[in-house]
């Protein structure tokens, strides 16, 4: 059975701004401590009403289908200072659940 993920979860406060294709959530945080060399960082965003993009950094834009949850390796993206930003595809979009999960070696949950 493999080890279990430790989970950092991303609450409030997140900037919430409008954007030409619909609303925009963007969240600071510090690189997670004791990460080991196997160890990867995922971005877990829940279920979302509405498709849209989730990126780590300014990097490359992972896509979020409507009603589906969405899982990005973000490992090798992250720096001591980090921003996670997602955009949706509507003004009236409320962000969900969104947490960071910790998996040790190259597990995948």
């Amino acid at each position: 059975m493999p080890p279990a993920a430790h989970v950092i979860r991303l609450r409030e406060p997140w900037i919430r701004e409008p954007h030409p294709q619909g609303m925009r959530f963007r969240r600071r945080f510090n690189c997670p401590t004791g990460l080991g060399p196997q160890d990867k960082v995922w971005l877990v965003v829940e279920a979302m009403p509405n498709s849209g993009a989730a990126r780590c950094n300014a990097g490359e834009p992972h896509f979020i289908a409507a009603g589906q949850p969405t899982q990005v390796d973000i490992t090798a993206a992250l720096t001591l200072h980090n921003e996670i930003c997602i955009e949706l595809g509507d003004p009236d979009s409320n962000l969900g659940a969104v947490h960071l999960e910790i998996r040790p070696g190259n597990t995948e949950l």
